[in-house]
């Protein structure tokens, strides 16, 4: 990316951003075609007052294509510092890895979805996320 200085126009910064901004669609497109599951809740934002900082409204917050761009580069980011770590200290480097679902949470919700007449694919988290878009309809945010 060129430094931010006045010699550098408006658009040379917009090509650069639009080309970060192709790089995180390739690098999210990747991930959710290697079984990445993205399940998300509406997210509550507040308006404050000005004067008093009290809320004075709340209304649910967008997630933007600006959102998916910091979140892609932060992911890849921490998968570079972890595989350095890994081939620097392949015998001390402790990494987290997120645990496997609770089998009577997972159980429940399988149930709970045929009672819906959902019909999921539970048996891999990639699975999941397709099933969940055939049925339910493509998510915004992924």
């Amino acid at each position: 990316l060129p430094p931010i200085a006045p010699s550098h126009p408006v658009d040379e910064i917009h090509e650069a951003v639009l080309n970060l901004h192709n790089i995180a669609r390739y690098l999210r497109k990747q991930r959710f075609e290697g079984g990445a599951l993205r399940l998300d809740q509406m997210k509550l934002a507040f308006t404050l007052d000005k004067e008093s900082g009290m809320p004075q409204g709340c209304y649910v917050y967008q997630y933007r294509d600006s959102n998916k761009l910091v979140e892609e580069f932060m992911l890849l980011a921490n998968m570079a510092v972890a595989h350095k770590i890994h081939r620097a200290f392949p015998d001390l480097a402790l990494l987290r890895r997120h645990p496997q679902p609770q089998t009577k949470l997972l159980n429940d919700l399988m149930e709970f979805c045929d009672q819906m007449g959902l019909n999921l694919d539970f048996s891999t988290a990639g699975t999941l996320h397709q099933t969940l878009n055939k049925v339910i309809g493509t998510d915004r945010k992924s």
